[in-house]
């Protein structure tokens, strides 16, 4: 069954399929190479970020400001696990499942999945992707 694009991302549709894949194929080139452009600016932002926090501690600030914009230094806080088993104990004897994230680490149940073990609470679903690669000539 065939599906319809979002009528805002293009005007027509070529009229085959093999068309439409080289159509694919082409805007996401455009992209790829537009995002390596993207990625590069980045790590100017990143490199020009860790300079300015630097010099920020080098001079024990924690903001200034220059003719366009102002930067200052942010802090919040942030959990990082020690003893995850212990977390966890201490999860199921408080009962306190809303200090998890609601994911699955999707590795170790597949593995269960393959040893044709059931793991309560979850079943399987495909996701279906599209392949893109070039042809040969």
């Amino acid at each position: 069954m065939a599906t319809k694009a979002p009528a805002s991302t293009i005007s027509s549709m070529p009229t085959t399929l093999g068309a439409c894949i080289d159509l694919l194929y082409t805007h996401r080139a455009v992209r790829l190479a537009q995002q390596k452009k993207v990625d590069e600016m980045k790590k100017i932002e990143d490199a020009l970020e860790a300079h300015i926090l630097a010099n920020f501690a080098a001079s024990e600030l924690d903001g200034a400001k220059g003719n366009v914009a102002t930067a200052a230094i942010t802090r919040r806080t942030q959990a990082t696990i020690l003893d995850f088993e212990k977390f966890v104990r201490w999860v199921v004897k408080h009962k306190a499942f809303s200090a998890l994230q609601k994911r699955v680490g999707i590795t170790a149940v597949r593995e269960y999945w393959d040893e044709g073990k059931k793991v309560d609470g979850l079943e399987s679903l495909i996701i279906t992707d599209l392949s893109l690669t070039k042809a040969g000539k």
